[in-house]
């Protein structure tokens, strides 16, 4: 009796300790520890727990990991201008409410296109899902559409490892980090910066930040006063231009790069200017990719919309980088797109 009365207490003790957990999990983390058709499954972290644990402290050990001033030209959003600019009445915030709860930090050097991808996904929560939450390592695990992206591999299916490693040396193109989303089944439209006139962008951004479609900016750090190479994050927020209409406004960036740099405002003009800088691996410019909730409106192209590939792998990457063997990974050009 004494041992079933134990083994009772420890039961309701058990699940006294999950039930805050579930409480505050982000929307659908409950469900997906609910489902009966877990996509991450155990023995995966079990597999794989020690090779993060220190890979990934490897990946970054030449990265700055401590936060970095921002130059004067940005205004962080945890200042007391950035916080008015969010509170404006004039300012177009939908995005950043259904974003925030998700922010992630990169979990290596090359990996922002991808952490972009997860925080993306998770606010749009795309069907293709089945209510699950992805983690950065889960989006690359589960689906092998998005690991043959990463690698431009149009062959054999490389491993997690193979693709991890990948990331932290050669980062992600403007065209990977579309296809990443494309293997959800998620409409993206691609607009390469170079050549577009700044109404064009100003446009864009008024557009999907009133509504529910999000911006995600491939841009030169160095462009805008940061340290670093290319970067990928979401835009949350765009205070329209009004009088200061020479520097189009400012743009929120939610860095996903946390451990360096806090959310920032950028006026657009300098973020389209760096936006518009040569991506040496691809020879094309760099540029921003509008996610849309669903088809149409800013997505309507219907060649614009990915396949429905999901959570489960298959599909062909629609990366702009291709490579017959894995073996040759090496030989790609170093990463631009990194911390």
């Amino acid at each position: 009796m004494a041992a079933a009365r134990l083994g009772m207490m420890i039961l309701g003790v058990q699940a006294a300790l999950r039930a805050p957990i579930r409480q505050n999990m982000p929307l659908g983390a409950s469900k997906f520890l609910n489902s009966n058709s877990l996509s991450i499954k155990s023995s995966f972290r079990q597999e794989h727990s020690q090779y993060y644990q220190e890979k990934n402290a490897d990946h970054i050990s030449d990265a700055t990991t401590q936060l970095l001033p921002l130059p004067s030209t940005l205004i962080p959003l945890n200042s007391t201008d950035g916080s008015h600019l969010l509170k404006s009445d004039t300012t177009l915030d939908s995005p950043y409410w259904r974003l925030a709860i998700h922010l992630a930090t990169q979990i290596n050097r090359g990996s922002c296109a991808i952490a972009t991808a997860t925080i993306v996904l998770n606010a749009l929560s795309p069907p293709s899902l089945h209510g699950s939450y992805l983690n950065q390592t889960s989006l690359l695990a589960e689906s092998e559409c998005a690991r043959r992206a990463a690698v431009g591999a149009n062959g054999e299916t490389p491993g997690l490892d193979a693709v991890l490693e990948h990331l932290s040396k050669h980062g992600s193109t403007l065209d990977q980090a579309k296809s990443y989303l494309e293997c959800f089944g998620v409409a993206v439209r691609l607009v390469h910066a170079l050549g577009i006139q700044p109404e064009e962008f100003y446009a864009d951004l008024t557009a999907a930040t009133s509504s529910g479609d999000i911006i995600i900016v491939d841009f030169k750090r160095s462009s805008v006063g940061l340290e670093g190479h290319a970067h990928f994050s979401p835009v949350g927020a765009y205070s329209p231009p009004g009088a200061d209409a020479k520097n189009g406004g400012k743009v929120l960036v939610l860095d996903v790069a946390r451990m360096r740099y806090p959310p920032y405002w950028v006026d657009g003009k300098s973020l389209l200017n760096a936006m518009a800088t040569i991506d040496d691996s691809t020879h094309a410019s760099r540029g921003y990719l509008i996610v849309c909730e669903k088809p149409g409106g800013l997505c309507a192209d219907p060649d614009k919309i990915g396949s429905t590939e999901g959570f489960k792998g298959g599909g062909e990457s629609k990366a702009n980088l291709h490579i017959n063997s894995l073996d040759s990974l090496d030989s790609l050009p170093p990463a631009l797109a990194t911390v």
